[in-house]
């Protein structure tokens, strides 16, 4: 994990869990264990390393959630990007 506040309380053991807020995946799923933990060289942010709860040699069952995503290309398509003073 990377860009962890430095004031966050962090350290090797420490159990990483969902939280639920991203609407994907509900609260409380375990994904692993923090196994170091590094300051950035300004002492801004840490990074967390992390040990995967599940063993992805045994796995016997997968499933691929497929999303859809929007991409914006910038531009609104209605020609309405006037600069001002283009009012007519």
């Amino acid at each position: 994990m990377k860009r962890i506040d430095s004031e966050l309380s962090v350290k090797k053991g420490d159990k990483v869990t969902t939280s639920g807020l991203g609407g994907i995946f509900p609260k409380g799923i375990l994904i692993g264990e923090v196994t170091k933990v590094e300051t950035d060289d300004y002492g801004l942010t840490k990074s967390a390393y992390i040990k995967p709860a599940a063993d992805f040699t045994m796995l016997d069952h997968v499933i691929i959630a497929k999303r859809s995503s929007v991409s914006v290309d910038g531009s609104d398509g209605a020609s309405t990007n006037k600069t001002v003073g283009d009012e007519k």
